[in-house]
């Protein structure tokens, strides 16, 4: 349904595939964020050893 406009939107060329890119590496930050605020120390630990 509403994923067929998205596949439309990334075929026309190259500069909307580079927008996506960067839409999921936003994305993608943000929940690595939300995992360390929920870890907090433990995650750091693992980091550092």
């Amino acid at each position: 349904m509403g994923t067929e406009n998205v596949f439309h939107e990334v075929k026309r060329g190259p500069k909307t595939i580079e927008y996506d890119m960067f839409r999921f590496d936003q994305f993608v930050h943000l929940i690595v964020e939300w995992v360390r605020r929920k870890l907090k120390a433990k995650l750091n630990v693992k980091c550092f050893r």
